[in-house]
């Protein structure tokens, strides 16, 4: 089973845990390609990919 979550929902998830973002950023590589497909994405044009990097609040 696939799920679609947004990048808001998803960061938004992290911080309703409690957690703090310490980064954020967009991957224009992508991590899977098919063939015969020349999609804007696949030229670096749209993010493909994100990383989330989170942890405890500091100081509490």
């Amino acid at each position: 089973m696939q799920w679609l979550w947004t990048l808001g929902e998803i960061v938004n998830a992290t911080i309703a845990a409690g957690l703090a973002v310490r980064h954020l950023a967009e991957h224009a590589e992508p991590f899977w390609r098919f063939d015969g497909l020349d999609a804007a994405a696949f030229r670096g044009r749209l993010p493909n990919a994100f990383s989330l990097l989170c942890g405890k609040p500091l100081g509490g």
